[in-house]
């Protein structure tokens, strides 16, 4: 069932935490102030206990949801999960802005768990969350696959709240889909306010289109019905993939599906991942590189020259460190055609106690 406009509207969080950031910061939140409002009327309406955050970026979002809790007065807990450490420029923290509202707000009941995706986390930050904002990739698999994992650590009635479910529209880029495909594919009580016609010219995530008042934001809450049909989300997985999650947190995926879910499900997924997982290989098996923050020191254990090329090619900003350096590496990327090989070197780096989070793992033969 679909609640159309029936989400009031709370601009004030933002307008109040805005005060606490420093000048400027408005221009580095990625939600427009309708998506906030939206987002901050569902919490109000729900007045969730236990909040997941999946997406950070530079913690603008985080900062208005603390505000909204914190002005709601009443206990609640939040987790924040990013699979990057630094922002893309290089210089700051995921999250430093929320960071700096924590600090004004006095937030001691909020945690960051930060350089990997939620399969790295679940044991850190537990179950019975009845309230999530996921607001990751936007590619597919995205989005629709961490829900595939994050619905088995919910209440029954918890409500997603998921940004850019319209982002395919921004541009021509038409594959930012994955909220969009997810939101349209679940079953589940939706919620969706259309954007006021005096509000949709400032709204700069939106098509300059005359009169389009389609949300860039929208919710669902969980049913008895969603894990039901929880089948029409595996076989979601089977549209092209945009990127192929690093190994290692392909490895967590696989093992959770296949331990939680059943033959039919697991079937559909592995299919997904086959046909994907070729496609994409012959597209860009370099392209987990791009995720590496600007001017980090890297260090390359690998036989193949194109990934090199690759780097020079795209202008990635990467400082590549010599075998003599290595040591001072903050990633190290492993790529051969052997999976075998890519094991037993990834062994040999944690045993000498190199952070695993900070190994790339690729695979440059098919997985």
């Amino acid at each position: 069932m679909y609640h159309i406009n029936e989400i009031e509207l709370d601009f004030e969080p933002r307008n109040k935490v805005l005060q606490k950031l420093p000048s400027g910061a408005e221009s580095h939140i990625e939600m427009s102030n309708f998506d906030s409002g939206f987002l901050c009327g569902l919490l109000k309406k729900f007045k969730p206990k236990k909040i997941l955050e999946l997406g950070v970026a530079e913690g603008g979002t985080t900062s208005i949801i603390l505000q909204c809790l914190e002005d709601l007065n009443y206990d609640y807990e939040m987790h924040s999960v990013d699979i990057m450490t630094k922002w893309f420029d290089g210089v700051n923290h995921v999250g430093h802005l929320a960071g700096i509202a924590k600090k004004s707000l006095n937030v001691k009941n909020h945690q960051f768990h930060l350089g990997g995706g939620i399969t790295f986390h679940l044991n850190e930050i537990g179950k019975d969350f009845d309230f999530v904002i996921l607001d990751t990739s936007h590619f597919l698999p995205g989005e629709l696959l961490d829900f595939l994992v994050v619905i088995n650590i919910l209440k029954e009635d918890a409500v997603i709240c998921m940004h850019d479910i319209c982002c395919h529209q921004m541009n021509a880029d038409l594959i930012k889909h994955a909220t969009g495909v997810l939101f349209s594919t679940v079953t589940a009580e939706k919620y969706l306010n259309f954007i006021p016609s005096e509000m949709q010219l400032s709204q700069w995530c939106f098509p300059r289109i005359s009169g389009f008042t389609y949300p860039n934001i929208g919710a669902f809450q969980i049913t008895k019905q969603t894990k039901d049909n929880i089948l029409d989300l595996f076989c979601a997985l089977m549209l092209r993939w945009k990127y192929m999650p690093p190994i290692s947190e392909m490895d967590n995926y696989n093992k959770f599906i296949h331990q939680t879910y059943d033959e039919a499900a697991c079937k559909i997924y592995d299919e997904a991942v086959k046909s994907n997982s070729y496609n994409l290989n012959v597209e860009d098996k370099y392209q987990i590189l791009k995720f590496i923050p600007r001017r980090s020191k890297v260090f390359i254990l690998s036989d193949q020259q194109s990934i090199f090329d690759y780097i020079n090619e795209n202008h990635l900003e990467l400082e590549i460190l010599s075998q003599q350096n290595a040591g001072y590496s903050e990633y190290i990327v492993i790529a051969f055609q052997n999976l075998a090989t890519v094991i037993e070197f990834e062994s040999r780096l944690i045993h000498s106690g190199f952070n695993k989070k900070n190994i790339i793992k690729i695979l440059t033969g098919k997985y």
